[in-house]
């Protein structure tokens, strides 16, 4: 970290082993966006205002990127949307593909995406398991680790820590052993 402060990007870049090239496109900085720019996956040319750069420095034309934005998603990839350069592993820019994607039906499918993998990767949410699915989410403020009974907007009521019907005194585990008996 001290390296970082003591040089200049370019030096720290140079030290991580990156080539001249991929210094150059991580350190322009053009305020032209009717500069001329190629990329580098179709070989077309563009204006620089006509493609888009990732934290990585990796640049992609735009139309490059909504086919790409558009690929990955529609084989449910959208949580996993990275970079297009190869061996890259950087994370695509919500931005970018708010900026690219003209397809609002696209955009809509990377938007519910998202807030699936953000309830799904919180602790603290649940989705209703009522069959068929509701479609909504339950939320507890206590540690997920304590049973507490959930009753959704849906009228359905389960168990928040182990999503089996309310069982409370019982814990999960006898919940289990008795299902089992």
């Amino acid at each position: 970290m001290n390296t970082f402060f003591e040089e200049d990007l370019v030096g720290v870049l140079k030290k991580a082993n990156i080539t001249a090239d991929e210094i150059s496109t991580a350190t322009s900085t053009t305020d032209d966006p009717d500069e001329e720019y190629t990329c580098p996956l179709c070989c077309d040319d563009y204006k620089i205002k006509d493609t888009s750069i990732l934290a990585c420095g990796h640049r992609f034309c735009n139309g490059c990127w909504e086919t790409h934005i558009m690929v990955k998603i529609k084989d449910g990839e959208s949580k996993l949307l990275k970079c297009m350069a190869y061996k890259c592993n950087e994370a695509l820019d919500e931005t970018v593909v708010r900026k690219v994607t003209k397809d609002q039906n696209i955009l809509a499918r990377y938007e519910k995406s998202i807030v699936e993998s953000f309830i799904e990767d919180n602790k603290n949410l649940k989705w209703c398991n009522s069959t068929p699915s509701c479609g909504s989410c339950a939320m507890t403020l206590l540690p997920p680790t304590v049973p507490v009974e959930i009753t959704c907007t849906c009228t359905h009521e389960f168990c928040f820590k182990c999503q089996s019907v309310p069982h409370l005194p019982c814990t999960c585990d006898m919940l289990k052993a008795w299902l089992q008996v």
